[in-house]
């Protein structure tokens, strides 16, 4: 298994948007899916997860707000 780490600052002013987004488990998957290959589409990543696409489009659009 391959350790996932994330380094941050706290008092960075996303760090408040970062905690909400490793709190929701569909985030924590897409991001450890683009730890593996940064280069998926929303696509590959929903047929991934299988998840719905809407889904992931919604947690991508989370992610990139919180940076």
């Amino acid at each position: 298994m391959t350790n996932k780490e994330i380094n941050m600052n706290l008092d960075d002013p996303r760090a408040e948007k970062i905690a909400e987004v490793l709190g929701n488990k569909t985030c924590k998957k897409i991001l450890g899916v683009l730890a593996e290959n940064a280069e998926m589409s929303e696509s590959d990543i929903a047929r991934e997860l299988g998840l719905p696409l809407n889904t992931v489009g919604y947690n991508i659009k989370k992610l990139v707000e919180a940076g």
